[in-house]
């Protein structure tokens, strides 16, 4: 339920090379700002890594597929 005390979760697909982590660093501390609110910044390419333990990596992936369904894409 979003309220007005929410914050904006941000799902962003990059290549990560190099510098570009400070670019993210950048982008989340600039959305931040632009919205006055807290920014979760989430590169798209978090949901690939796979766990050893088969009850994380289930939780992770139905997490994931949480996400994924309430994604808007802009």
């Amino acid at each position: 339920m979003n309220t007005n005390d929410s914050d904006i979760d941000i799902l962003v697909k990059m290549e990560f090379k190099k510098g570009m982590y400070q670019n993210f660093c950048s982008l989340h501390k600039r959305l931040k700002e632009i919205f006055q609110k807290k920014v979760d910044l989430v590169d798209e390419s978090m949901f690939e890594y796979k766990f050893k333990n088969p009850k994380v990596q289930k939780y992770k992936d139905e997490i994931k597929e949480e996400i994924l369904r309430s994604v808007i894409y802009v």
